[in-house]
């Protein structure tokens, strides 16, 4: 294994284990709407299980903004599901690409559903810095 295999490797795995956390804020900012939207908390290698939990943040994605908040605070939670899930398809086509920029993009969309999801929470928890 080379030195930038294995670096990358390391990446990868620090890559994984930030959109696991992300998913896990995604969880607890849907839990906390009004009308609390359920999605799987449970993420693993099972392609089955993958695809239902895809599904369901995309499906998340949608009908957040059926929620009673302000449209402003629902397109701020679509977007951090969205950028989640942008996330999840760059890094699935890591190991086909091998290209440098593949693991910082996907590192850029976590850290914006984060940003995102934060924003979210603080708005609907009442802690706008405003």
């Amino acid at each position: 294994m080379t030195e930038d295999h294995h670096g990358d490797e390391e990446l990868f795995l620090a890559l994984i284990s930030h959109w696991v956390k992300a998913h896990q804020g995604l969880v607890k900012l849907l839990q906390e709407l009004p009308v609390p939207i359920q999605v799987p908390t449970t993420l693993g290698a099972d392609e089955e299980v993958m695809a239902m939990v895809l599904d369901a943040m995309g499906n998340a994605a949608e009908i957040v903004h059926d929620q009673p908040v302000d449209p402003h605070v629902s397109g701020i939670i679509a977007q951090a599901i969205l950028f989640w899930l942008a996330a999840y398809d760059v890094t699935a086509g890591y190991e086909e690409r091998r290209k440098p920029w593949t693991l910082a993009a996907a590192h850029m969309l976590i850290q914006q559903c984060v940003v995102m999801t934060v924003l979210a929470l603080t708005h609907l928890l009442g802690l706008d810095p405003e």
